[in-house]
């Protein structure tokens, strides 16, 4: 963890600010000091730092994301997949057409860490979050070895269950979430939580399932299908589909595999497209708890109930900018993160 993270961080219980900082181990990590171990401490709780990761909790769903992490990095090592700068492009689509440069200097919290090396890479400072620590760690080794010692200097890495409210309102100029809010319980109330962390005039871009977009009925028919499968049957067959790697299953086919050969083919690429066969191949509608498909019509007007002006929706993307607040407003954010600072420079000085 950098410790100028501590400036951004609250209590998902009470809401305090921290009061204190042990630190059991500091590293140096790509030229970049990190404390490695040790302990947030609040009014009335402590959240460990394990291995350089801010650890507030977790979701239900935590084993499959693992799993998702571990074979897509797996798939990595072995040169399935590749992080090229197509993922920096796919990253300014995803913030409604920005261009490079726009990310410069601006505070940005990555919800789902997928995005994250993209981001920094553009100039932001990052704030990588996720419910899965061993997809945090895998960021974490990832960034260290792609970045230099300046850009890793500007990520850091927090676990926590996205509907816990875990940063000071107003904390980051971008909050961005790519494929992820659908599969919280509740999608409007998870826009909320993320929704509260951006400063006035900032953005928030969220990229989730719509059936604008083409995700159809089939989806709901299908995954009520695989649901009702016990769960143990269902990680074997997951795990014979060369989906996600399974402990004790070899795969029997290669799913993704089969899905390249498909795309490769006019035919079978209109007809895997048009049934939506590597959406409905997904780990995460296979095997996560929740699954959400939102009108952008809804999107548009939770959006505006939360106070954003909707800049670029287009597809499964709907891009707000918080609007102006009044003096009053201000006032109190002002004096808010006044005293909040005041509080952790003195601190942090103590150490």
């Amino acid at each position: 963890m950098l410790e100028r993270t501590l400036l951004k961080l609250r209590c998902p219980l009470t809401g305090s600010l921290p009061t204190g900082l042990e630190v059991f181990e500091e590293r140096v990590i790509n030229g970049v000091k990190h404390i490695y171990s040790g302990n947030i401490v609040f009014k009335d709780s402590k959240y460990p730092i394990k291995e350089g990761i801010v650890c507030f909790g977790t979701s239900s769903s935590v084993s499959l994301y693992d799993n998702i992490w571990k074979t897509n990095f797996e798939k990595l090592k072995n040169n399935q997949i590749t992080y090229d700068d197509f993922r920096r492009e796919k990253l300014l689509t995803l913030l409604g057409c920005k261009t490079f440069g726009w990310l410069n200097k601006k505070s940005f919290l990555d919800v789902g860490s997928g995005f994250s090396l993209a981001a920094v890479e553009m100039g932001a400072d990052v704030i990588a979050l996720d419910s899965s620590f061993d997809g945090l760690k895998i960021t974490f080794s990832l960034l260290s070895g792609k970045l230099n010692s300046e850009q890793f200097a500007r990520v850091d890495f927090v676990q926590t269950d996205i509907m816990d409210s875990v940063f000071v309102l107003g904390s980051f100029d971008v909050v961005f979430s790519a494929y992820v809010l659908h599969h919280t319980e509740d999608t409007k109330e998870a826009l909320k939580v993320v929704g509260k962390y951006v400063k006035p005039s900032g953005y928030l871009a969220v990229t989730v399932f719509t059936p604008e977009s083409g995700h159809s009925p089939i989806l709901w028919v299908f995954r009520s299908f695989i649901m009702n499968i016990p769960a143990e049957d269902r990680q074997r067959i997951i795990g014979k589909l060369g989906i996600l790697s399974v402990d004790g299953v070899k795969p029997v086919i290669n799913m993704p595999e089969i899905l390249n050969k498909l795309s490769s083919d006019p035919d079978l690429a209109n007809f895997s497209s048009g049934i939506r066969l590597r959406d409905l191949l997904q780990p995460e509608t296979l095997n996560t708890d929740y699954i959400w498909i939102q009108s952008q019509g809804e999107l548009s007007q939770w959006f505006s109930d939360l106070g954003f002006c909707i800049e670029y929706q287009l597809g499964e993307t709907t891009v707000g900018r918080l609007g102006k607040t009044t003096l009053i407003d201000r006032f109190k954010r002002m004096v808010f993160f006044q005293r909040a600072r005041r509080k952790l420079v003195t601190l942090l000085n103590k150490r």
